[in-house]
């Protein structure tokens, strides 16, 4: 049986693929420090998390106008990881669901393939469980991409909280600005699909 990670169907579905070997460890290391301080944003507060990172990447900002390219693309990328945090932190202060937890994990089977699904945040409503996942990665998100996404994560929540209580999944791609609200019905329905696009890959 082959398992695929959230990680790779989360790009596949958008027609893209992992890079390989990866980025430098200092990048990887700004990747840890967005990481962290999304989980405060989520379960501290917007402010606290976007202090977080702005604490923790900000060293590189000055390097912005270094002659030298390697510094000047440090610098980049911390500008870009810090926005993606700054994003996420305006969207959640808008957001009327209440933080319950961070990361629920499971394998969701499609017959010869299986998804390993990892829910960045659990959060609730006075209806029931929303999942959401977090992107800030390059590609953009369409609704169809986003429903291919959600649906696992709806599975696994239902099997987790039971299907009555579960309402749906949120997709947020933070480096892009798109955000899509996938009805766990909608993300039900695209079962099928999730099958047929692994069947390709």
């Amino acid at each position: 049986m082959a398992i695929v990670e959230m990680r790779d169907l989360a790009l596949s579905v958008r027609g893209a693929s992992s890079s390989g070997s990866g980025p430098p460890p200092h990048i990887w290391g700004m990747v840890s420090s967005v990481r962290s301080a999304i989980r405060v944003v989520h379960a501290t507060s917007p402010a606290a998390g976007v202090a977080k990172v702005q604490s923790s990447l900000g060293k590189w900002l000055p390097w912005a106008g270094d002659p030298n390219r390697g510094r000047r693309a440090t610098a980049s990328a911390a500008a870009n990881y810090i926005a993606v945090v700054e994003q996420c932190a305006s969207w959640h202060a808008a957001s009327p669901l209440a933080f319950t937890r961070w990361e629920e994990r499971g394998v969701v089977s499609y017959g010869q393939h299986s998804v390993e699904v990892l829910v960045r945040v659990v959060l609730e409503s006075s209806t029931g469980v929303w999942g959401r996942l977090i992107l800030w990665d390059s590609p953009p998100l369409t609704v169809d991409a986003a429903e291919l996404m959600a649906s696992p994560v709806v599975e696994l929540l239902d099997s987790i909280h039971g299907p009555d209580m579960v309402q749906g999944a949120e997709v947020w791609q933070c480096r892009t600005g798109e955000t899509h609200t996938i009805t766990a019905r909608a993300a039900r329905l695209k079962r099928n699909a999730v099958a047929a696009h692994l069947s390709r890959l």
